[in-house]
């Protein structure tokens, strides 16, 4: 998450850039999300941005979580659903 960090301390961040961190940090996320253990070692990074009328969000979980939340792993939901 420091390369995030590090590049949303620059005034003009690279949208490229941060497209390509955000990713990897959603695949991290996932990883995390699916491990079958408590704790983990970072925190799994949800990022929240401004949009056109109301906020973007980007979540570590199955897209299937929209269509059937019971078809995902208890923890993904719980990462999810606060930001439905």
């Amino acid at each position: 998450m420091a390369a995030i960090d590090d590049a949303l301390q620059d005034p003009d961040p690279a949208p490229a850039r941060l497209r390509s961190l955000v990713e990897a940090e959603l695949e991290r996320g996932a990883g995390e999300l699916r491990a079958k253990r408590a704790g983990i070692p970072e925190a799994v990074v949800v990022p929240i941005a401004p949009g056109a009328g109301g906020l973007l969000a980007a979540a570590p979980v199955p897209a299937t979580l929209r269509a059937a939340p019971q078809a995902v792993a208890a923890r993904a939901w719980l990462r999810g659903a606060p930001l439905v």
